[in-house]
């Protein structure tokens, strides 16, 4: 980066100490800009740093824009211009099917604008608002800007229709036993297998992505497998599936993985490795890359690792993409 001209050059991951005194913050086209800082007002602390990202969705930019504004942010979304020779530069609206607009901004001099939009794709970023025609964030559009081609990871196909689930419907009373009866539950995407698990809406205990007021907890301290699972098949393969998850409340952490079927269910294959990086608070998303060509399903498999180290383990947002 470049501080008055004076070619003082940072590198991504570095950490610096900023000296804001005479400094001034505005907003530039709706983004938050700090003004007048000099080269000697900067200090570098450490290099190589990973700087800290959170998972987020439209609905959650959208609502808690706030609290992400200026922040490294994750989204997984279809990119609505695609199509080829469409290039990364300019404004492109996003769309991942939970919430109101949100747009990729790319200036047209960035060494990475001509670099063509994927269908779909992760899409990593600084958040913040664009307004072409004033300094306030009234009227602007709300942005997610990259800050290298790097930032394009998780390429696929475009998000199904009605994904992700969200388990919103029906209420939590038609699934509150965590077994009992054929724990097959009718959800917005379809008929799915609830084995071991509940629908759920505790405030802060269960991670519930904004504006959802339920979500999945799967049971603790079990020796077999609970599942949530997909009691029917996608026609058109698939190419990429996320899922947010969290620890219930201050459980311990626990295991799980997901797993696909191309037979209708006989037989279930686990698809990467086991997930057990459980965050201490709230939740993240886990992505895996796929390649499926026919008629596909999946579930997530919370792993029975008995009565110690295995809390209860909350499922939100999970999404299938298309091959």
């Amino acid at each position: 980066m470049k501080m008055n001209n004076a070619n003082t050059t940072y590198n991504f991951g570095d950490s610096v100490v900023v000296n804001l005194s005479g400094a001034k913050l505005d907003r530039i086209n709706g983004k938050l800009t700090i003004t007048g800082v000099a080269p000697d007002k900067v200090t570098l602390v450490a290099p190589n740093k990973i700087p800290a990202g959170r998972d987020v969705t439209q609905a959650m930019l959208n609502i808690m824009m706030d609290q992400f504004e200026s922040t490294l942010v994750s989204l997984h979304a279809d990119v609505t211009e695609y199509a080829p020779g469409v290039t990364l530069s300019g404004l492109k609206k996003l769309k991942d099917n939970t919430g109101a607009d949100i747009y990729l901004h790319t200036r047209n001099d960035a060494v990475f604008a001509s670099t063509q939009v994927p269908a779909n794709a992760q899409f990593t970023g600084i958040a913040g608002y664009y307004n072409e025609s004033s300094k306030d964030t009234s009227g602007a559009k709300k942005t997610i800007s990259l800050r290298n081609a790097n930032d394009v990871k998780f390429v696929s196909g475009v998000l199904y229709a009605g994904f992700p689930e969200s388990f919103e419907t029906p209420d939590v009373s038609a699934k509150s036993s965590y077994n009992t009866g054929t724990n097959i539950i009718a959800l917005s995407t379809g008929n799915w297998y609830l084995l071991q698990a509940i629908l759920a809406n505790t405030p802060v205990s269960d991670k519930i992505n904004p504006p959802g007021k339920q979500c999945i907890r799967m049971q603790q301290n079990l020796t077999t497998s609970g599942y949530v699972q997909m009691n029917f098949d996608l026609p058109d393969g698939a190419s990429k599936v996320t899922v947010f998850y969290g620890k219930y409340s201050t459980d311990a952490k626990s295991s799980f993985r997901l797993e696909s079927s191309i037979n209708g269910g006989t037989t279930w294959t686990a698809v990467g490795s086991n997930i057990t990086d459980m965050p201490d608070k709230g939740n993240k998303q886990a992505s895996w890359t796929v390649n499926f060509t026919g008629p596909v399903r999946f579930r997530i498999n919370k792993i029975g690792l008995g009565t110690s180290n295995n809390g209860r383990l909350c499922i939100e947002d999970f999404a299938v993409y298309k091959k």
